[in-house]
């Protein structure tokens, strides 16, 4: 079996690179062949595909016009990303790929363009970037539910970036795919929590969604009894608030 392995960072960008380099080697011990698209970075660990990788795109760094309307178009849909990855698969023609995060940099106009050359998809879920265009699910600091999966338009008009060009932008990436069905195309989703999968299924059907816990290497942490570990997980990441993360699910769908 062979697995084409994709994210948008080819480094340790966060937490979501971690899992994924994780799998990435626990794969390389099990497969026939693993494969890597990503895209190119002076930080990057070392890739025999590193020749298919998009180019550095930085949507931060100020450009000009012209740039600016090009990376505002790659930004929603990478025909180079298609391009790169039809070479990629074209020649090592893997079984499954099993995606990460892919949006801006890569987007998730991959997705239905591998499903069409016949390869199953896996994608794994690190964030609510399927049911919230701004991907966290925050507005004010606050838990926020407003777009439900499908009522994308509302980072533009509720200015819940603090920027409607930024929140115009999510709005129409997220309606883009929605238009396209790119998700759709995903085989299974793996997602770090249950809290996390019942948030998917008001887009994703339940059927399609497994949970699938993030490991943690005990050779390289160690448990500490001694804290509270709310006040300790909250202070690790306070753009997810324990309070939403253990009463934000009130759904009768149960998920194992």
């Amino acid at each position: 079996m062979k697995i084409l392995f994709i994210n948008k960072y080819f480094y340790l960008n966060g937490g979501s690179e971690t899992v994924f380099f994780q799998e990435k080697n626990f794969f390389s011990k099990k497969c026939e062949a693993v494969m890597d698209f990503s895209m190119a970075d002076e930080k990057n660990f070392p890739s025999d595909f590193s020749d298919f990788f998009v180019p550095n795109i930085n949507y931060k760094k100020k450009a000009g016009v012209l740039s600016t309307i090009n990376h505002a178009i790659s930004f929603v849909h990478s025909t180079l990303a298609i391009k790169k990855i039809d070479k990629l698969i074209s020649k090592e023609k893997p079984d499954i790929a099993h995606l990460h995060n892919v949006y801006h940099q890569l987007t998730p106009s991959i997705i239905p363009f591998l499903k069409k050359n016949g390869i199953k998809i896996v994608l794994t879920l690190h964030d609510s970037k399927l049911v919230c265009p701004s991907y966290l699910s925050l507005k004010n600091g606050t838990f926020c539910n407003a777009c439900k999966g499908k009522y994308f338009w509302r980072p533009f008009t509720s200015n819940c970036q603090n920027s409607y060009t930024k929140g115009f932008l999510l709005s129409v990436e997220a309606l883009f795919h929605k238009y396209k069905n790119s998700y759709e195309a995903v085989d299974l989703f793996l997602a770090p929590s249950k809290f996390m999968a019942e948030q998917i299924t008001q887009r994703i059907p339940l059927e399609k969604i497994q949970v699938l816990h993030n490991g943690i290497d005990f050779e390289k942490y160690h448990p500490s009894y001694n804290r509270n570990p709310f006040k300790s997980a909250q202070q690790f990441n306070r753009s997810k608030p324990l309070k939403d993360c253990r009463h934000g699910s009130h759904g009768k769908r149960t998920l194992h």
